[in-house]
């Protein structure tokens, strides 16, 4: 499970990162391709796009574990494109200011990326699946970088009061953004039976399952146990496991077993099992402790993406812009795209 979180969140990266690939010297460009964007001396290729949506639409599809509806397709196109202009300007004016990224700053970054797989095959899998050259991703990762030194420079100093934490403490609270539910620190072990078995295969389980407990019941340690017999592939150790998040009869389990106690053999759709719980948490709201770095990061890069959204702005009008691609116009569409593009609004 842990493994698959760092894929996801290394691909993430490559992806976010894949969006400001502007670089003239990437081997992905190829002489003679349609231009979507001209930049003065600079451009955005349509190829660059496509590639950029493409990405950006899975990223935001899993994101919500669904489709965009179709009639939002249209300005989510548009707002990609905004996004990639916005970066390609930021790139300009740090190259202006003699903004530079030495090679083993990029050859960093690739290790911290590398060091999320599970192998250099994985990672080059993972390349080549999204269609992704090393140099292509080498050059999303000088332009990243450059864009990201650039902020620096320009957003040095800024800095969030303890009043604009309590401000937003009391925004997310209210918005219920705060809210956590009753939780449990659980461990089980499972007896699995394969969707379709017959009694025969349930009654094997449950004869596993009543050995397992006969052991902890002996003395021996939940967890040890745990480790030799259980067949959850998740491992079978889930701390601070939140209300509806559970199967009905494993959830009814973890809320009503003594603490420190071994729960009765119960089944689900997966088998037999058997719980103890460590401890529990009651629902309520996070307190401003417990939040308030977080409310701080967050409060500060709010600042300074401001700060760069204004200078970019601004620096658009010195710079000649043509989008020489089709895009729609209805607004309606683009503010559809807008609210799909916030799948962690309330997050902190």
């Amino acid at each position: 499970m842990k493994k698959t979180k760092l894929l996801a969140a290394a691909l993430a990266i490559m992806m976010c990162m894949c969006l400001g690939v502007m670089a003239a010297d990437s081997e992905d460009k190829k002489a003679g391709e349609d231009i979507a964007v001209r930049l003065d001396d600079e451009k955005i290729l349509v190829s660059e796009f496509e590639k950029a949506f493409q990405s950006a639409l899975g990223m935001m599809q899993q994101q919500r574990r669904g489709n965009i509806p179709p009639e939002q397709i249209g300005g989510f196109r548009k707002m990609v494109l905004q996004d990639l202009i916005k970066n390609k300007v930021a790139i300009i004016l740090a190259k202006k200011e003699g903004i530079k990224v030495p090679a083993e700053d990029i050859d960093a970054e690739i290790t911290k990326i590398k060091a999320t797989f599970p192998s250099e095959e994985t990672f080059d899998g993972m390349l080549k699946q999204q269609g992704l050259s090393v140099d292509f991703l080498r050059n999303a990762i000088k332009d990243n970088l450059t864009v990201v030194r650039f902020s620096e420079s320009k957003t040095t100093g800024v800095k969030v009061t303890e009043e604009e934490i309590k401000e937003k403490y009391e925004e997310f609270k209210g918005l219920g953004y705060l809210d956590k539910p009753e939780s449990a620190d659980v461990a089980h072990i499972l007896a699995k039976v394969d969707t379709g078995a017959d009694e025969e295969a349930w009654s094997a389980a449950k004869e596993k399952i009543d050995a397992a407990r006969k052991r902890v019941q002996a003395g021996e340690d939940f967890k040890k146990v745990l480790s030799e017999v259980s067949d959850d592939p998740g491992g079978g150790v889930y701390p601070n496991t939140p209300r509806d998040q559970m199967v009905a009869e494993f959830e009814y389990q973890m809320f009503s077993v003594e603490i420190g106690e071994v729960s009765e053999p119960f089944k689900t759709k997966f088998g037999w099992h058997i719980l103890t719980v460590s401890a529990r948490s009651e629902g309520g709201v996070m307190a401003l402790e417990e939040v308030a770095e977080d409310i701080e990061k967050g409060v500060t890069m709010d600042k300074k993406t401001k700060i760069m959204d204004e200078l970019v702005e601004a620096a658009k009008a010195d710079i000649n812009i043509e989008i020489l691609i089709d895009l729609p116009e209805d607004k309606k569409e683009e503010e559809h795209a807008h609210e799909a593009s916030d799948p962690s609004q309330g997050s902190i």
